[in-house]
């Protein structure tokens, strides 16, 4: 994830972005961590394809070794260290051994006798929920700022930041269900999980929620589902980013509702060539082709219904100056 997703997916959250930034800075080819990573790291696989962001991430857990470091709070430090962690993964596909042999060596001989601020064990826990978990404690840690910026009248209307709202509360109500209600055992890395949803709960109802005659726009209830308990997407003023995720997710053999979703884009290129059609419609025979297709459309919606459905306004031809102005409503929204 880089610097523009990162604020896009939190806008006004810089901190977040200042601290990817000092993450994936380069680590000076003198530092004696490549030394470290290469002869203390223990790895039976091929770990020299892995050697620059390994080494970073042995840069960054030693950051806070000291007491030099003036910049986020560490705790909040090692969340995003986390969320940098999730994602490098995923680009560089590093193996889950080597991972967790970096923090294990990192933890027995660098630390000497000092507390490990980030350690792997809490980044294990939450693995399986890692990118979800990790975003509700950055709100968690956020907090003030969120509230400040539901305060303004302008930020606040940043449809990105109200879909990060939203996005944090639908993934509280899922993680809750899955690992948290009464009933569900209750091991270390539920306990992890569980702590920093109630963390959310707690923050999210007495920061927020009870504010609300100060906040500028409508916020969703922590229970933010429909009658048939699925998370609610629609956000006012904003395209659906149900929606838009939903778009993507097949572009081959499109199912009717993602068929569905992509209508307003056909209707935008509908419209770019519609002046095309008007031209041909008022100068060549296109003009009686349509006026006999309306006509064949009129008559059959009148065999099977008491009012014939007309798709184009039979009542009127505007090319001959004379129109009523109907205005047609695409229930999809404007293009």
């Amino acid at each position: 994830m880089n610097k523009q997703k990162l604020q896009e997916e939190y806008p006004y959250l810089d901190n977040i972005w200042r601290a990817y930034e000092d993450y994936d800075n380069a680590v000076n080819a003198g530092n004696d961590l490549y030394l470290f990573y290469l002869k203390d790291v223990t790895y039976t696989g091929e770990k020299n394809n892995y050697t620059n962001i390994c080494v970073k991430l042995l840069r960054n857990l030693t950051t806070l070794l000291g007491d030099t470091y003036k910049g986020l709070d560490k705790y909040e430090y090692c969340i995003y260290l986390y969320h940098w962690v999730y994602h490098r993964i995923k680009k560089s596909d590093i193996p889950g051994l080597l991972l967790s042999s970096i923090f294990n060596e990192f933890e027995s001989k660098k630390l000497e006798g000092k507390t490990n601020m980030c350690p792997y064990a809490i980044y294990e826990n939450i693995s399986k929920e890692s990118d979800e978990i990790i975003k509700l404690n950055i709100f968690n840690r956020n907090i003030n700022t969120i509230r400040g910026i539901l305060m303004n009248q302008v930020q606040s209307k940043n449809c990105k930041f109200q879909e990060f709202i939203h996005n944090c509360v639908n993934i509280y109500n899922k993680v809750n269900n899955k690992y948290c209600k009464p009933g569900i055992q209750k091991n270390e890395p539920n306990e992890d999980i569980c702590s920093i949803v109630r963390e959310f709960s707690s923050g999210y109802t007495s920061y927020i929620l009870e504010k609300q005659k100060e906040i500028k726009i409508k916020l969703p209830s922590l229970s933010n589902t429909d009658s048939e308990g699925h998370p609610i997407t629609n956000i006012d003023g904003c395209p659906s980013y149900g929606n838009q995720e939903e778009s993507h997710s097949n572009n081959n053999d499109q199912p009717d509702s993602t068929v569905l979703h992509n209508v307003p884009k056909i209707l935008g290129t509908m419209a770019g060539i519609s002046s095309i059609i008007a031209m041909s419609y008022k100068f060549t025979p296109f003009r009686k082709l349509f006026q006999l297709r309306r006509g064949a459309a009129s008559l059959s919606n009148s065999l099977n219904e008491k009012e014939s459905i007309n798709l184009i306004n039979n009542e009127s031809d505007p090319w001959n100056g004379s129109s009523n102005n109907t205005k047609y409503n695409i229930g999809y929204g404007s293009v």
